[in-house]
């Protein structure tokens, strides 16, 4: 499993442009996660991009005259995401001897030259700020800890969160992917009639399975008409294990979206749902085929 290595931050002055952003960088270096943060008050949104830029040589006194000052023009928010770089390609920096990743100057090169024209008032460097080395990054990390109340949205990338749910090479969520395949058929055909879901949901849970697929497809329309409403994100506890919002988290899913937002919770007793679970609950072949391919199919989508 990946872990990130690199950490950046998006300015307020580029918020407008943030999916871009991340799509772009994602495209080429997996982002696994960004956190977009909000402050009300100007003096801690400056304390903590003053404490960011301790982790860098340059000197507090220009970051605070020169970018901080160009930064309150725009919204005091900005979007903290880490990613991973398998060849950073390190440099030494001359006055310090540090360590320089040669991919992340480009990676900051492409993005300003393609965006600057796009920014109201800008000036170098109040786009997009990434650290230089693995050292930066944990001291990035150990900082915004610090920050954790101005913290307003979690996004995880949907392959990296998919990933989290399998043990020992098996999915443990194969119940998601019936809910996948559910809504697939739906919007084939409107007369689909849900069967395998209603059969997974009776046995799961002893409810009316004709009100489980009523109250499915109202959330199938909305979902369709709306899209996934970040006020209402899925669900994890430890090591992001899927807890609750599989429904939508499927859609998600059926929909390849790159990042989903998510929020922890504390509770970590949950059922699993591994094809052993539909073995053992004497499902057919006919369904357990229709499950396997799904599950093929999930290993496709993870691995590209």
């Amino acid at each position: 499993m990946l872990k990130y290595n690199f950490s950046g931050f998006i300015w307020g002055s580029s918020i407008n442009h943030q999916n871009e952003i991340l799509e772009h960088i994602n495209n080429a270096f997996p982002v696994l996660h960004y956190y977009n943060y909000e402050f009300s008050s100007k003096k801690l949104f400056e304390k903590s991009v003053l404490d960011i830029y301790t982790t860098d040589d340059i000197d507090p006194k220009k970051v605070k005259n020169v970018k901080i000052t160009s930064l309150l023009k725009f919204p005091l928010q900005y979007t903290y995401f880490k990613f991973y770089i398998e060849t950073p390609n390190f440099r030494k920096k001359k006055a310090t001897n540090n360590n320089i990743s040669k991919v992340v100057e480009q990676i900051k090169k492409s993005i300003r030259s393609k965006y600057k024209s796009k920014i109201k008032n800008y000036i170098h460097d109040n786009i997009i700020h990434i650290s230089d080395n693995y050292e930066q990054t944990v001291d990035i990390e150990k900082i915004m800890q610090k920050y954790q109340t101005n913290r307003i949205y979690e996004f995880i990338n949907l392959k990296y969160f998919l990933k989290c749910n399998y043990k020992n090479n098996i999915f443990d969520r194969a119940d998601m992917l019936v809910r996948k395949y559910s809504i697939e058929q739906y919007l084939k055909n409107p007369d689909y009639d849900f069967s395998l879901y209603k059969k997974m949901q009776e046995k799961r849970t002893r409810q009316n399975p004709k009100d489980n697929a009523s109250t499915f497809k109202k959330l199938i329309i909305s979902l369709t008409k709306n899209e996934f409403n970040n006020n209402y994100p899925i669900r994890y506890s430890y090591n992001y294990l899927l807890r609750d919002g599989s429904h939508r988290l499927s859609y998600c899913y059926l929909k390849q979206k790159t990042f989903i937002c998510i929020k922890s919770m504390e509770w970590d007793k949950h059922s699993t749902y591994s094809i052993d679970w539909f073995k053992k609950s004497k499902f057919s072949e006919k369904e357990l085929n229709i499950i396997n391919n799904e599950l093929n199919k999930l290993l496709i989508f993870i691995s590209s």
